[in-house]
């Protein structure tokens, strides 16, 4: 369980930091369906951009959950 534990913590985390970006966000939520075993954590928050990474050349979104490349929170070089 841990592994589905930082998934979870994660999301979660990427939710709240998206606060730090946008301070028009004002509401997270999270849905656990016990009986499904899914769970979805919401933010009215901007979301990912739609649009072509100027130096990678591939979408935004794939960069995320393609490439899985670290957020802005992590120094390179460290």
């Amino acid at each position: 369980m841990p592994g589905l534990y930082k998934i979870f913590d994660e999301i979660l985390v990427n939710a709240a930091d998206n606060y730090q970006r946008d301070s028009s966000m004002n509401c997270i939520k999270i849905d656990i369906d016990r009986k499904t075993n899914m769970f979805k954590i919401w933010n009215n928050g901007k979301g990912i951009p739609a649009k072509v990474h100027k130096k990678h050349k591939c979408y935004v979104s794939e960069l995320i959950f393609g490439h899985l490349l670290t957020g802005s929170n992590f120094d390179d070089n460290s």
